[in-house]
């Protein structure tokens, strides 16, 4: 009995045995699924230990892909900022709200009002002065009616706010109050770092005012270092660095002597109308005996309030003595005459047609 017993025992555990294994066959073929949830404890804990690690990898590559994404969007925004760069200068410089005219890059033709930033034209500016308006309205900034400083500090204070938020024009502007020590204490230094922040941003006006200090004006001479600061203003349609620049071509200094390429930055100058380019030019004829004249005055804007020559509305009349240089009437003459930095009286040689 005990031996059938026993038999019967170890039939049963056979059979117990190969049930299993047959259910493990057939756990094995169905793959994924519930039925996988299904199987021993033990199976569990491997499959749900690599489900984390895949979650964590997963979690760790989408973190990496939105860091890879925010650093793309990042490279992008910095490539459209630097792109637009020269786009916003524009739109620093922009447009008169006056006349809707292009504003000049030289800063020294326009006037620039501190406490909104925007300019206008000199002509513009004159015109407003002359209008009725009351005194109370003249003595507000037309464009956005606030009261100008009374004072060097006061206009100090409004520049240094744009200083404060990187306008290249304000570097340059307050540059110019270190440098000339106005308002402020004698620094070339200061002015200096000031300019390269506005020249770093591409600004013509900053650009020339370094190639004036490297020219010797305030800091060690490097005509080197003034040929390419000029030449970086100049090729953005600065026409007093294409002067100096084509000086320093014509004499040799920083650059390889060229009389031609000296020629050629002249030109481009006399062609806005720069009355020492167009002298150069006369006397480089006469040095080199043409008698055809490489380059005729034009009427192009008036010599002293910088106003353009708009024929029949405004039509802009010549020196009489030199023929160079072109006037409004005889107010814009008379001023420009007595003007103490490149005054006409002093350029002008009374040279008949």
């Amino acid at each position: 009995m005990q031996t059938n017993q026993q038999e019967e025992e170890e039939k049963e555990e056979e059979v117990l045995t190969n049930t299993e294994g047959e259910k493990k066959e057939v756990l094995v073929g169905e793959g994924a699924g519930e039925t996988k949830e299904t199987t021993t404890v033990d199976s569990l804990q491997p499959q749900q230990e690599e489900v984390e690690k895949e979650e964590e990898v997963l979690t760790n590559t989408e973190a990496e892909m939105k860091e890879e994404v925010v650093v793309e969007v990042e490279g992008e925004t910095k490539e459209t900022t630097t792109v637009d760069m020269p786009q916003q200068e524009e739109e620093e410089e922009d447009v008169c709200p006056v006349c809707i005219e292009p504003l000049q890059k030289d800063s020294t033709k326009f006037v620039r009002f501190t406490c909104c930033g925007k300019g206008i034209h000199q002509w513009c500016d004159a015109g407003i002065d002359a209008s009725s308006l009351s005194y109370e309205q003249k003595n507000c900034c037309p464009l956005c009616r606030t009261k100008y400083p009374t004072s060097e500090e006061g206009l100090i204070e409004q520049v240094r706010l744009w200083v404060e938020k990187g306008k290249a024009w304000a570097h340059t502007m307050l540059g110019s109050r270190y440098e000339h020590g106005r308002g402020v204490d004698q620094s070339h230094q200061r002015a200096r770092e000031l300019y390269e922040l506005a020249a770093s941003q591409g600004y013509a006006d900053a650009q020339y005012n370094l190639g004036n200090m490297c020219d010797g004006q305030g800091v060690d001479q490097n005509y080197e270092r003034a040929a390419e600061y000029y030449e970086a203003a100049a090729r953005q349609g600065h026409a007093s660095a294409q002067f100096n620049l084509g000086r320093l071509y014509g004499t040799g200094q920083g650059v390889e002597q060229s009389i031609e390429v000296a020629r050629e930055w002249w030109m481009k100058s006399a062609e806005q109308g720069v009355e020492q380019a167009i002298k150069e030019l006369q006397d480089l004829d006469k040095h080199e005996g043409r008698t055809t004249p490489s380059f005729i005055p034009k009427p192009i804007e008036c010599a002293s309030c910088y106003r353009p020559h708009d024929p029949p509305e405004h039509k802009l009349r010549p020196c009489n003595g030199c023929h160079r240089v072109y006037y409004c009437g005889r107010e814009c003459q008379k001023k420009h005459w007595k003007k103490e930095i490149n005054g006409h009286k002093k350029n002008c040689n009374k040279k008949s047609k």
